[in-house]
C-alpha cells in the first residue's frame, strides 16, 4: 500500500537544477542572533518583489541566517510574482531557505489563485480515491508547488475526523476519515509524490487534532476531555514507512497520562509531548511549531515568549506567520530578544544548538 510508484523517480534532478546551488556558510555559527534566526519560518507583507515590505525582507535575510518563510494567500498574485520572489530570496540568502506554503488541497489552497496549480480537491474527496489514484493527484500538485520554487509544503493532514463538528478539521473536509489506515495510505502518496519533485513535507497536527470542536486560531482549546491514543495511529503508520523533513505539533491542550503533558500547557509548549515523538515514535527530524500567532498562543504570550516556550520544549523550528505589516522589523525584534535570553540560559542556549545542527543537515540536503 505505501510502496512508492516507479513512474515518479528521477524527477528531482530536473527540480534541483531550478532550485539553484546549495550553498552554506558557517561564518555565523558563534553569533546567537544568527542561532535564533534559524529556526524561524515567518509571514511577510506583499506580493512583488518591489514591494517595500519584501524588499526589507531580503535585507534581513542578506543579514541573518533566517530559517525561511512561509507564503500565504497574501503573497499570491500571479505565476511570474512568485518565481520572481522566490528567486530573488534564493539569491539574496547565504544558506538555503525553506520556502513554503500550506497547500494541502481543498479549502486550505493558499496557491488557489494560481492556473498553474492544479485544483486539488480536499482530503475528504481524496479518501474515496485508490491510493494509486491519490499519488497521480498529489503529482501533478507536487510537481505544480516545486516549479514555483517552493521547496516545503505543510501537509498531510494525519488528524483522524473524530469530530465531525470539528471546525478546523472535519467541518472543512481536512482529514481523510476515522480509519488510520486509510489516512496513513493518503498520506503516503501525499509525502511520497512531494519528495519526488525535492519538495519537503511536514505530517500534522500531532499528536492529533481531530477530537474537538474549538478552532486554535481564535483562542486556546483544551482536548483533554475528547484526545484518544488512537489519534497516534496515523503517525506511527507513516513514520514505519516515509520520512517527512518535518513533523509539526498542534497549539492543543492534552492533559493525558500517555503524553504526560502538563494540564493547561499547550503541546507547543511541551517537552514530554516532544520527547514522546523523538522516543516513541523515532521521529528524529524536525520538529516545528503551528503559527504562534494563532489565538491559541498569541492570547496569552508574546511573540517572544512563545518562541522561548516552544524552544524549550524541543522544537528546531518555529513559524510566525500572521505578524503583519511592519512585519520585518518586529522580526529583527524577537531574534534579538530571544538571543538575549540565551545568553543568560545555558538551556536555551544548548537548544539552540541542537536546534541549528538539526537545520543544517536538513538544508544541506534540500
Amino acid at each position: 500500500m505505501f510502496e512508492r510508484r516507479s513512474f515518479l523517480k528521477g524527477v528531482c534532478a530536473t527540480l534541483l537544477t531550478t532550485l539553484g546551488p546549495v550553498r552554506i556558510t558557517q561564518a555565523s555559527d558563534n553569533d546567537v542572533e544568527a542561532l535564533v534566526a534559524r529556526t524561524l519560518i515567518v509571514g511577510f507583507e506583499g506580493n512583488e518583489t518591489d514591494d517595500p515590505e519584501f524588499k526589507a525582507l531580503l535585507s534581513l535575510i542578506q543579514q541573518r541566517p533566517l530559517g525561511g518563510v512561509i507564503y500565504l494567500a497574501r503573497n499570491i498574485a500571479g505565476d511570474a510574482n512568485v518565481l520572481r520572489m522566490n528567486a530573488a530570496l534564493r539569491s539574496a540568502a547565504a544558506e538555503p531557505l525553506f520556502i513554503s506554503v500550506d497547500e494541502e488541497g481543498g479549502s486550505v489552497r493558499r496557491l488557489r489563485r494560481l492556473r498553474s496549480v492544479p485544483n486539488t480537491p480536499s482530503a475528504r474527496h481524496v479518501a474515496q480515491m485508490d491510493p494509486e489514484e491519490s499519488l497521480e493527484l498529489y503529482a501533478e500538485m507536487a510537481q505544480a508547488v516545486a516549479r514555483l520554487g517552493f521547496n516545503l509544503n505543510y501537509g498531510p493532514v494525519l488528524d483522524l475526523a473524530v469530530n465531525k463538528n470539528s471546525a478546523v478539521i472535519s467541518r472543512l473536509g481536512r482529514s481523510y476519515g476515522r480509519e488510520p489506515e486509510l489516512v496513513a495510505a493518503h498520506a503516503s502518496s501525499f509525502i511520497g509524490a512531494h519528495h519526488s519533485f525535492g519538495v519537503q513535507t511536514a505530517i500534522k497536527h500531532f499528536p492529533g487534532h481531530g477530537s474537538v470542536s474549538a478552532d486554535p486560531h481564535d483562542a486556546p482549546v483544551d482536548a483533554s476531555s475528547s484526545w484518544s491514543p488512537a489519534e497516534l495511529e496515523p503517525f506511527r503508520l507513516v513514520l514505519a514507512q516515509e520520512r517527512p523533513l518535518f513533523l509539526m505539533t498542534s497549539h492543543q491542550v492534552i492533559a493525558h497520562p500517555l503524553l504526560k503533558a502538563s494540564p493547561g500547557v499547550p503541546i507547543t509548549f511541551s517537552p514530554e509531548a516532544v520527547a514522546f515523538a523523538r522516543q516513541r515514535l523515532g521521529f528524529q527530524r524536525l520538529v516545528i511549531s503551528d503559527d504562534l500567532m494563532m489565538g491559541a498562543i498569541a492570547a496569552r504570550h508574546s511573540p517572544e515568549e512563545a518562541v522561548i516556550k516552544a524552544l524549550l520544549a524541543g522544537h528546531d523550528c518555529v513559524i510566525l506567520a500572521e505578524i503583519g505589516r511592519g512585519a520585518v522589523p518586529r522580526i529583527g525584534q524577537i531574534i534579538t530578544a530571544v538571543a538575549q535570553a540565551a545568553q543568560r540560559s545555558p538551556q536555551l542556549m544548548g537548544r539552540l544548538e541542537q536546534a541549528n545542527a538539526r537545520i543544517r543537515k536538513a538544508k544541506a540536503a534540500l
